[in-house]
């Protein structure tokens, strides 16, 4: 095998050895952004049910209310 040949060869191996790594982060990245969307729909619900359950609690405290000044 000639010296130009070995370059070749081993200038092939480094870039698809650079190429697996570029892969391997650009899979890291998607799952970072996977889970910041999960996390924000996530957060969505929460707040949608503190709100909703902020919303009874007044309706409720405002019947009890009611009720106490009727009797």
């Amino acid at each position: 095998m000639s010296t130009d040949s070995t370059y070749s060869v081993k200038c092939r191996l480094i870039l698809a050895s650079l190429r697996s790594g570029i892969a391997m982060i650009d899979d890291m990245v998607r799952d970072v952004e996977k889970g910041m969307a999960e996390a924000k729909r996530g957060e969505e619900e929460a707040q949608k049910f503190y709100e909703d359950e902020m919303n009874d609690a007044t309706t409720k405290r405002s019947d009890g209310s009611k009720l106490i000044v009727t009797r």
